[in-house]
């Protein structure tokens, strides 16, 4: 039995020896027929392209140099529109099937045009520029040139006086009216709004906050329409002036003309009255806040047809959640047919569809903070139908609002 088994194990290392000697023949004839090949192919990629050389470019046959110049002069032209991106139609999806809309834009490149990006005339400026003060320049001349109140271009410059300016002094000019805040910690944004009495939303909107509006220490942000606090210092008592004891910041510009009669097409579009506004038009704020923490209904300012019942920004807080998505998130828009849509925005709830007529006062929804939104309300907004080109709806509304 041992003799056996010595047998059969001769016998396998016979065969694994003689096995490694048939693979090692095969792999080397696989390798010298592949240098084989590879030769062959390189001689034809050779011989080809020293016939074309010699016969396309530098030979006598002319008629071959016209015809590649020919391909290459259509082939440059015909590069720019293989790339260029196509519009975005408009688009129109249900609600049950977690809509979103897309709205047509345009090439940023275009052709034949500037190779630098399009900014649209109508954007606020949302930067801080600095200005050099020239002489015979006083706070009130600046402050006329850049459309700001003289009180802006004092705290944002910590001047003691708005006189106390030189040639050659650096000054901070914001956006807007308002004040600069930089974040300490344990500040919130509901805390920094109260200290400048200014909205929530506004400052979240014109800094690009995303819920859950974290703050860091250090952070510069703009406050608009902010006011700055008054300064704690004791002051002797005074006899009450003529004009009371309010100073507006506003920059003493005159409050807007009333359109003209016959215009103040739009209802209240809270349902029962209901909300305040906790947020006017501005050149940052494209429309009209109603708040109301009460949750109420939102009703159609006017009689139309739903054009968009669903997701505006492409990002929403799923069904049953109330808070979360960017943007105004759950949005309706209505088509008046005069012109006109209005726009409902940071809705919690649709009870309406795209293609559904409603009246004036029909409940269309629930008021809600979806998107990038604060607090419960509803943004409020008035374009030019089939665009958003936003107008004041202060204008349009039979309630007397914001100056309106």
């Amino acid at each position: 039995m041992p003799k056996r088994k010595e047998n059969l194990l001769n016998d396998f290392l016979t065969f694994f020896k003689e096995f490694s000697k048939y693979l090692y023949k095969r792999v080397r004839l696989v390798f010298v027929l592949s240098t084989v090949f590879y030769e062959v192919v390189s001689q034809w990629t050779s011989g080809l392209k020293r016939y074309s050389l010699r016969y396309l470019f530098w030979g006598r046959v002319k008629g071959y140099r016209a015809v590649v110049a020919a391909f290459l002069t259509v082939l440059v032209f015909l590069l720019p529109f293989i790339f260029r991106r196509q519009p975005i139609t408009q688009e129109t999806y249900a609600i049950e099937q977690d809509a979103y809309a897309t709205f047509a834009q345009n090439d940023l490149l275009i052709e034949q045009g500037t190779s630098q990006t399009l900014i649209p005339k109508s954007r606020p400026r949302m930067d801080i520029m600095i200005y050099t003060v020239k002489g015979g320049d006083t706070v009130s001349t600046i402050a006329e040139e850049f459309g700001l109140s003289v009180d802006t271009i004092v705290w944002a410059n910590n001047l003691s006086s708005a006189h106390v300016i030189k040639p050659g002094m650096q000054l901070k000019i914001l956006p807007g009216d308002g004040v600069i805040h930089t974040v300490k910690k344990g500040d919130s944004l509901a805390s920094i709004a109260k200290k400048y009495e200014a909205a929530e939303q506004a400052i979240a909107d014109v800094n690009w906050l995303d819920p859950p509006f974290t703050l860091e220490a250090g952070q510069t942000l703009f406050i608009p329409d902010g006011t700055m606090p008054p300064d704690p210092t004791p002051v002797a008592s005074t006899s009450t002036s003529a004009t009371g004891g309010n100073v507006s910041t506003g920059g003493g510009s005159p409050p807007p003309a009333a359109p003209p009669s016959g215009t103040r097409f739009l209802s209240w579009p809270v349902a029962g009255g209901r909300g305040y506004v906790s947020q006017c038009y501005t050149g940052w704020h494209n429309g009209i806040d109603i708040a109301d923490p009460g949750w109420p209904n939102v009703v159609a300012g006017a009689s139309g047809k739903v054009v968009f019942a669903g997701c505006q920004s492409g990002s929403c807080p799923p069904p049953g959640s109330s808070i979360g998505g960017y943007g105004l998130a759950w949005t309706i828009i209505i088509d008046h047919g005069n012109g006109y849509s209005t726009i409902y925005g940071h809705l919690n709830k649709l009870y309406v569809s795209s293609g559904q007529y409603v009246g004036t006062g029909s409940a269309i929804g629930q008021m809600g903070r979806s998107g990038t939104a604060t607090g419960v309300h509803l943004h409020f907004m008035v374009v030019r139908s089939g665009t958003w080109s936003s107008l004041n709806p202060a204008q349009f509304m039979q309630n007397h609002v914001c100056g309106y």
